[in-house]
């Protein structure tokens, strides 16, 4: 036992070396994501100010790519992708069914080739996932989601298969 403890020693010190250089590497060539802050009742955002910065009505912007785990709150989430050549504020944009429901973004600004997932489920908002924070699956197969930017323009839609 006394001949292997040196070796031991020296294993846990090499292991202790290697794992702490990998996670300072790891630290300084990737960024954290931002934290989105929710607005308060008190924090009203202003919307005509957005109005004149949103892109034409007619130039490609977001696209709704697909919803993922259809019925499944743990899973379920919508996917959204820039289609854009600038990036797009989507601040005040809604995502809805045409019925009842509604998701107003927060400040969250989508840059091109960027994507964000809107997930039914309840979570902390990151700058590229977003939590609804609803009870129950939202999504069924056929329904029709609609993302409408502030001026009240449908800027994409997308069946659900």
């Amino acid at each position: 036992m006394r001949k292997i403890l040196p070796y031991l020693v020296l294993n846990v010190i090499v292991s202790a070396a290697t794992v702490l250089l990998v996670l300072v590497i790891w630290q300084q060539t990737h960024n954290k994501p931002e934290p989105i802050i929710p607005f308060t009742e008190a924090e009203v955002p202003v919307y005509e100010q957005l109005q004149s910065t949103l892109p034409a009505k007619d130039e490609p912007t977001v696209e709704i790519q697909l919803v993922v785990g259809v019925g499944e709150l743990d899973y379920e989430r919508v996917q959204l992708v820039s289609v854009s050549d600038v990036p797009v504020e989507l601040t005040g944009w809604e995502l809805t069914d045409g019925k009842d429901l509604v998701y107003t973004f927060p400040s969250v600004k989508l840059y091109p080739g960027g994507s964000i997932h809107l997930f039914s489920k309840a979570g902390t908002d990151t700058s590229i996932e977003l939590f609804w924070k609803k009870p129950a699956a939202l999504w069924s197969s056929g329904d029709k989601i609609e993302l409408i930017d502030p001026a009240g323009n449908t800027r994409a839609q997308y069946s659900v298969p």
